[in-house]
């Protein structure tokens, strides 16, 4: 069973192919922010560590190692995990293992998915709006700003929230980043035409993806109708969508919304990967409502 908190765990596995090693260290329970269970184990799991098992003092499997965060910072899968996996007696037929990935992670995906958009999204203030932010127990924030820089040309003030879970595929592949942020920017020492040649409509993925395993992003771009705001100017927004080669029916997504005013501008950025098309379309909804 898993270990209590602070009780020590002992990893073993065969770090850069030196031979089998043993770390010890404490557990500190369950991270709080993970949609998944994930044991924080205070050892340093190094590269050619993961799946490897840990141990209590008596030899009985507690976990498999998964991941390294750092120096001392690392996680490992909670054992009943393995037990449920062992006594599903699983086998795969040779050449499968595309589809088979793909399949298990849209089966992984559609209920945090719906859970997200099923869940009532906490509003907080961000520079005077009424906005979002740690949704979900598996979301963390942090924000920043360039106020104590008297050189500044322009101000600028930011938040930004990810979700701590996603899938390693390889070393050129990972998959399932849910991550969102808000930047407001006003003219310090511009004019208002410098000003808004300084803002762009830039976006970038969240997760590695070569081109041998996804297609390049299609986007699309428009001006916001309906705003009844006098104090806005306009609004456009640019949507992005590319294509898993090998995971038929999983995309990437990129949406960035922009609102322009004579007093600044205000973005809100959506990175989604490795969802279906039809989540990636709600999702995206529920965003750009809850955004303005």
């Amino acid at each position: 069973s898993t270990l209590d908190k602070g009780d020590i765990a002992y990893a073993l596995g065969n770090p850069g192919d030196w031979g089998v090693i043993m770390v010890p260290g404490p557990t500190n329970g369950t991270v709080e922010h993970s949609y998944e269970d994930r044991v924080l184990f205070s050892g340093s799991l190094n590269p050619g560590m993961s799946g490897g098992p840990s141990l209590n003092g008596h030899g009985e499997l507690i976990g498999v190692n998964v991941a390294t965060a750092g120096s001392q910072l690392s996680f490992l899968v909670p054992v009943d995990k393995v037990v449920r996996l062992l006594a599903r007696d699983r086998y795969l037929e040779l050449g499968s293992y595309e589809s088979e990935i793909a399949r298990q992670i849209k089966e992984w995906q559609r209920p945090r998915i719906e859970g997200l958009l099923s869940a009532s999204w906490k509003s907080e203030n961000f520079a005077g709006r009424n906005l979002f932010g740690e949704i979900r127990r598996d979301f963390q924030c942090w924000g920043g700003t360039n106020e104590s820089n008297d050189e500044r040309l322009i101000a600028r003030v930011s938040k930004t929230c990810e979700a701590g879970d996603y899938v390693y595929l390889g070393y050129d592949l990972d998959i399932g980043q849910i991550r969102f942020s808000f930047k407001e920017t006003k003219p310090v020492k511009l004019n208002q035409s410098q000003f808004i040649r300084n803002t762009g409509m830039g976006m970038s993925a969240d997760n590695r993806a070569a081109y041998k395993h996804s297609t390049i992003y299609q986007c699309e771009e428009e001006f916001l109708s309906g705003n009844t705001d006098a104090s806005v100017g306009y609004r456009r927004i640019m949507s992005c969508v590319r294509a898993y080669k090998n995971l038929p029916g999983l995309y990437d997504s990129l949406l960035m919304v922009k609102e322009f005013s004579a007093s600044g501008v205000f973005e809100a950025h959506l990175s989604l990967s490795g969802m279906e098309s039809d989540q990636i379309l709600a999702l995206n909804k529920r965003f750009v409502e809850a955004s303005l």
